[in-house]
Order: C-alpha cells, then sequence, then structure tokens
C-alpha cells in the first residue's frame, strides 16, 4: 500500500487498483470516515462517488478512477471543454438536491471532481462525501453556480433562472438553468 494523499480527516492509500481510505490519527473531526461509508452507500444507488467496495469501522476501499482533478483540468481548457465538464458537474448536483443531501463543497470542487474522458464525452465523479447532510434545503446546484460564474460569462439569465430553481427546486427550473448554461 502506498501512501496517495493526507487529507485534514483522512488518509488515502492505493492498494494496487482501489483506494482505501482511513481516518488521519492528527484530526480532531469525528466519525467522519464513518459518515463517508454511510453517503456512499446511499448515493452509489444513484451513481454519484466512486464505487465503495468494502468498509469496516474507520476505513473503507473503493475504486480507483483514473484521471484529473477539476483543479489541473483548469489549468488547461478552452470554453467549450469546460462547459461539457461543468454540465456534467450540474447533473449529480441535481441529484443530490433532489435527494435532499447537501455535500457543502460544490462552491469549491476543484479537489472534489474527477473528470475522465470516456468515448462520447466527459465523465465526472465526485469525491469526498464526509461533509454531506441531509436537509430540506439543499445547495449544490447554487454553491456550484458560485464556483462556474468565474470561469463562464454568466449574465443575468443565468442568474434568473437559478433563484426560481431555488424558490423551487423542480425538474423543470433546473432544465431551464442547465439549457441556458448550455447555450453560453
Amino acid at each position: 500500500m502506498k501512501l496517495l494523499a493526507r487529507g485534514k480527516r483522512g488518509l488515502i492509500y492505493l492498494d494496487g487498483k482501489t483506494l482505501i481510505k482511513k481516518t488521519n490519527p492528527k484530526t480532531f473531526a469525528i466519525n467522519t470516515i464513518n459518515t463517508e461509508i454511510f453517503w456512499l452507500k446511499r448515493l452509489n444507488k444513484f451513481n454519484i462517488g466512486p464505487n465503495l467496495l468494502e468498509s469496516g469501522d474507520n476505513w473503507f476501499r473503493m475504486e480507483y478512477i483514473k484521471g484529473i482533478l477539476l483543479k489541473d483540468f483548469l489549468k488547461n481548457y478552452d470554453k467549450k471543454e469546460l462547459k461539457k465538464v461543468i454540465l456534467e458537474i450540474l447533473k449529480p448536483c441535481r441529484i443530490l438536491d433532489k435527494l435532499k443531501v447537501n455535500k457543502f463543497e460544490m462552491h469549491s470542487p476543484l479537489k472534489h471532481a474527477i473528470i475522465k474522458w470516456k468515448l462520447f464525452g466527459y465523465k465526472v465523479t465526485l469525491l469526498d462525501f464526509e461533509r454531506c447532510r441531509a436537509t430540506e434545503n439543499p445547495k449544490n446546484v447554487s454553491q456550484f453556480y458560485h464556483f462556474i460564474q468565474i470561469h463562464l460569462n454568466c449574465g443575468g439569465k443565468v442568474l434568473n433562472a437559478l433563484k426560481e430553481y431555488q424558490k423551487k427546486q423542480n425538474d423543470e427550473n433546473f432544465k431551464e438553468f442547465y439549457s441556458i448554461i448550455k447555450r453560453l
């Protein structure tokens, strides 16, 4: 096993073709790995997150996804490709909103999304679910909007569509918001 990443709350090890995430012994955060296990079990049913393969108390094994982090993708992108990735990230954000789950990290997802090129476009996998919470008013789409407005020229139409979505988080309002971004 090789240490791949050291985060505030967890340590990630590469073990063959899988990853093992364990609690960082230096963290003061309580139960974050078990919280992430809970959410991965639930969200994997909706194709969100890396596949959870096995778990125990304060550790789990998940699939290793080869790709690049969003922060690295942003170093060399053109607007057309970025827009495709943004549209792919919005899809799981909408699903999380429908499930009444707030990820709390979509306002700065630089290290929380892996982008992989597939035959017919990009596949995005969201990462790190230890901060997820159930809520009646999730804000994944709106948090992600605040991130993308820096990278796309989002005008008043996008903001107005987002406000409508925030008022009433339904498929119709999301489709309107999504289609305006698609046309940028």
